[in-house]
């Protein structure tokens, strides 16, 4: 038996009731986490659905409209391509607004829900454009934009949406938090994936087809028994608009599960006011005395001589000739 000391003894004291207490505290949070519902279980899964079957609607209509130019419009590969390139575009320029539009006035779930709902009124006219009996470009055209104006208000907004579901101050929201944006990711992947998923429909029945195969192949073969090649592209235009008529109800199905915030303002609008201040609204005025704009010229200064001594040191270290000197600058 060792003896110990009574200043020993009470440091030893001192060393158990503090790992009683790290352990209590671990244990409490063990406790709220397990009290605390599964935020990736039980809301998530609502935004994550909503995400893959508006995946599945864009890549669905996108990997057939080509064809479609060719062929119900008969516009030239040229011409479909270059039609295809300004959609395309526009789909990538309309999130833009939506984040503006979801930060300055709507919130990220109403931008949502909104743009939804803007996304499946397109895909009903693009089904009704692509009917053999109704094929015009006064239809295509608009419901081809209607889309890109309803993908660009969910797309910028969907997985910020999901992020704010998330308690950082909660230890299981904190460690479920990185685990969905795996699984969102997942998911834009998995609904690329059924779009172009190529089966054959010889192999399943008719409805098995429909649900599983791709949606271009669809559009371009049709499927024997609901009328064949020439209306491929309205039944394959169908499956699009089914998938976003699905994300809407789904997405709506978990409304009383959100954690929905108010709109906090724009960053990017501030920036512009910003800007237009600085660049038009004062052009012209002269200086005043005041401290930050005898620093705004500094600064202005600062920056001019950092740059232009970076682009000297530059030259130096590529070895840039007398005469060279010139194309260089051009090139920088």
């Amino acid at each position: 038996m060792t003896n110990l000391d009574p200043e020993e003894e009470e440091e030893e004291g001192e060393g158990d009731l503090e790992d009683c207490r790290l352990s209590s505290g671990d244990q409490t949070s063990l406790l709220l986490s397990s009290e605390h519902p599964s935020t990736l279980k039980t809301v998530c899964p609502y935004i994550l659905v909503t995400e893959f079957c508006e995946r599945l609607a864009y890549y669905g209509f996108a990997g057939s409209l080509v064809l479609f130019f060719q062929r119900n419009l008969n516009y030239s590969n040229a011409q479909a391509d270059a039609m295809f390139a300004l959609w395309a575009g526009a789909c990538y320029l309309t999130p833009l607004l939506g984040g503006w539009m979801a930060d300055r006035y709507l919130g990220r779930f109403k931008t949502i829900l909104y743009f939804c709902v803007i996304y499946v009124v397109g895909l009903g006219f693009m089904v009704l454009g692509s009917s053999p009996d109704t094929t015009s470009e006064a239809i295509v055209f608009p419901a081809m934009y209607i889309i890109a104006l309803g993908t660009g208000g969910i797309k910028p907004n969907v997985v910020s949406l999901g992020a704010d579901q998330f308690d950082e101050t909660n230890p299981l929201d904190k460690k479920e938090k990185e685990s969905f944006f795996n699984y969102f990711y997942w998911s834009i992947n998995l609904g690329a994936l059924v779009s172009y998923l190529i089966v054959s429909h010889s192999t399943f029945s008719t409805l098995f087809s429909l649900l599983l195969m791709q949606v271009a192949y669809i559009c371009q073969y049709g499927i024997e028994g609901m009328g064949g090649e020439d209306w491929g592209f309205f039944v394959g235009y169908s499956i699009p608009l089914i998938a976003m008529v699905v994300a809407v109800i789904t997405f709506t199905a978990g409304t009383s599960k959100y954690k929905i915030f108010p709109p906090g303002g724009s960053i990017v609008e501030d920036s512009i006011k910003i800007l237009w201040e600085a660049g038009v609204t004062k052009r012209g005025q002269p200086y005043t005395n005041h401290w930050l704009e005898r620093f705004s010229r500094f600064h202005l200064f600062l920056d001019l001589f950092l740059f232009n001594s970076i682009i000297g040191l530059m030259r130096i270290m590529v070895g840039v000739s007398t005469k060279r000197r010139s194309l260089v600058w051009n090139t920088f």
